[in-house]
């Protein structure tokens, strides 16, 4: 676990080396490739806390990373969904991976599902970005499922990244590691990415969540989907 992170949510390099054991020039570097998330401020790198949550939790060596079809794919099966994208051997390597996967584990094997951006945007248009965005995590209507409360005046969600600068302009996104819309951009979607993305989906934006108590029910879900899906 991460120890005296004294900024909610994002950390200087040095706060994160002290949190994590890795050494500041590692964090940078881990920054760098887009192995956890980071923004800037000035000259200065912000470290997303929850991203290296995930990457201390999991560690480097726990599973290669899946590509987008497979990561999402995976997010559609434990939903009980079809993934129609994969071939049949695809889609049958993917099973066997999936049975013998940790909550913990696939968290970080899914990470390169889609590269996170937090802005702030007006009030005003909160319901307008909503509409525009897949909506996942804090923003999923099936929070109860999860013993979690909806989150006012927060918008969670999925676009693509052809998108994604095109909601920056019409909603005026400002970028703030504290604000309240977390865009999910992602490389590719599924056709069926409308909406509201699977509840795997939900449980692993928890699983990468600022707050504990959201990244903990996160990682739950996704233990009690991976056992039924053993089950299968």
């Amino acid at each position: 676990m991460l120890k005296g992170a004294r900024i909610p949510g994002f950390m200087t390099t040095a706060e994160a080396s002290a949190a994590s054991g890795l050494s500041a020039h590692r964090i940078g570097c881990l920054a760098r490739a887009g192995e956890i998330d980071a923004a800037k401020s000035g000259n200065t790198i912000l470290v997303d806390a929850a991203s290296l949550q995930s990457y201390v939790t999991a560690n480097q060596g726990r599973g290669r990373p899946m590509d987008a079809r497979t990561a999402y794919a995976a997010l559609w099966l434990l939903s009980g969904l079809e993934a129609d994208w994969l071939s049949y051997a695809q889609s049958r390597r993917l099973r066997l991976r999936l049975q013998s996967a940790s909550a913990e584990s696939l968290s970080w094997q899914l990470r390169k599902r889609a590269a996170t951006r937090r802005y702030r945007a007006s009030e005003s248009f909160l319901g307008s970005v909503a509409g525009s965005l897949a909506l996942s995590g804090a923003s999923s209507g099936r929070l109860a499922e999860f013993g979690l409360l909806q989150a006012g005046g927060r918008i969670e969600g999925y676009c693509l990244e052809s998108e994604a600068d095109g909601l920056e302009a019409s909603f005026f996104l400002a970028e703030d590691p504290h604000g309240n819309v977390v865009l999910h951009v992602a490389p590719w979607l599924p056709d069926g990415a409308r909406g509201e993305m699977p509840i795997a989906a939900t449980a692993a934006d928890l699983a990468q969540s600022m707050d504990a108590r959201e990244r903990e029910a996160g990682l739950e879900m996704l233990r009690r989907l991976l056992d039924e899906h053993r089950d299968v």
